[in-house]
């Protein structure tokens, strides 16, 4: 009668302890997801103000008057 006692319990408490590495894992990314994502932003945004200063066309049209 001991013995599947001792197995369910042993079971939950390694399955828990896998849920919980699990958890702990999800959280990381998550945090890593959104630091990549406002890096992301700001690559583009630099991006975008490097594009607008060296193209952008009323600097042309000034030039050529």
């Amino acid at each position: 009668m001991y013995i599947p006692k001792i197995y369910v319990s042993n079971n939950i408490y390694y399955t828990s302890k896998d849920i919980n590495r699990l958890y702990s894992h999800y959280i990381s990314l998550n945090e890593e997801n959104t630091f990549l994502s406002k890096q992301l932003e700001d690559m583009k945004f630099k991006n975008q103000v490097l594009d607008s200063l060296l193209f952008n066309p009323l600097i042309r049209l000034e030039e050529n008057k």
